[in-house]
């Protein structure tokens, strides 16, 4: 199930730093659509935020459970890191491979 608390805390953070919902839609049904099968637009499209943390964005809104963070204080963690540019090298490489399979703005079949 993707409506779970790190794929919330991780939409939650993407609008703050963007000003902009993760999945906006023009109702309920397009919205879970979006959430489920569209990555939304990089967040450093939208606002000054360093590689890394567009790099921890996708995978706190990675569609798949298991490309996610394994629970909201480790998301929380990483993007700390991100922030100050010390994100641990396999979260790098982790985001890279998610972001090639699966890119910014593009609807995932």
């Amino acid at each position: 199930m993707l409506c779970g608390s790190r794929i919330a805390l991780g939409a939650i953070c993407y609008r703050a730093l963007t000003g902009q919902p993760a999945f906006a839609a023009s109702d309920s049904m397009a919205a879970m659509y979006r959430v489920g099968r569209v990555q939304p637009a990089k967040p450093s499209w939208m606002a000054s935020v360093p590689p890394d943390v567009d790099r921890v964005l996708a995978l706190a809104l990675a569609k798949e459970k298991e490309h996610r963070f394994r629970s909201a204080s480790t998301f929380a963690s990483a993007f700390r890191d991100a922030a100050r540019g010390e994100l641990d090298e396999p979260y790098r490489l982790a985001a890279d491979a998610l972001l090639a399979r699966h890119p910014w703005m593009r609807e995932i079949r």
